[in-house]
């Protein structure tokens, strides 16, 4: 780790203490909840794990977020008016983090939510294989892009149990 970036690490009062930086790598957790929604999204097992995962990276990003705001000197660059402010809240590490953490979590909330929706109107595996990966890769990478295709797909290719005539809400 660079120098300069240590120096800006503040402790979070919520986690004892601990820095961003001792905090990150509970994000490669959450890749659990990934591989298991792509290679075992029928497993019993994966809605809730995918869902405690979610919970627990959800109680590290508002114990970061609280932390932040009880940091005795606020940082002056927050500024959600303008892209100078946004680009100024982002360059403190502590706020990356947060900025990162709430990224992970709610791709995996909305892949989560993709995953179990086709499986609960019947995905086949091949369906799966074919479709459900690359959207779940493009939501990983591109978010939105990956929902906004899950959507399409839904609407052609998967019938909702509760309304067999096609005619579907989007969620």
């Amino acid at each position: 780790m660079a120098a300069s970036l240590a120096s800006q690490l503040k402790p979070l009062a919520l986690f004892g203490g601990l820095t961003a930086q001792d905090l990150f790598p509970s994000n490669n957790l959450v890749m659990i909840a990934w591989a298991l929604l792509v290679f075992a999204p029928r497993w019993k097992w994966t809605p809730s794990i995918t869902l405690a995962s979610t919970i627990l990276h959800s109680i590290i990003f508002m114990g970061t977020a609280i932390s932040t705001m009880m940091d005795a000197e606020p940082s002056p660059d927050v500024d959600f008016s303008s892209l100078e402010g946004v680009h100024g809240m982002m360059s403190d590490p502590t706020n990356s983090f947060a900025i990162w953490l709430q990224m992970v979590i709610f791709d995996l909330i909305v892949v989560r939510m993709m995953v179990l929706d086709s499986v609960d109107r019947g995905a086949s595996t091949l369906f799966h294989c074919a479709a459900m990966v690359p959207c779940i890769l493009l939501t990983f990478v591109m978010g939105p892009v990956g929902f906004l295709l899950y959507l399409g797909l839904r609407q052609v290719f998967l019938i909702s149990k509760s309304n067999p005539s096609g005619k579907d809400k989007i969620l």
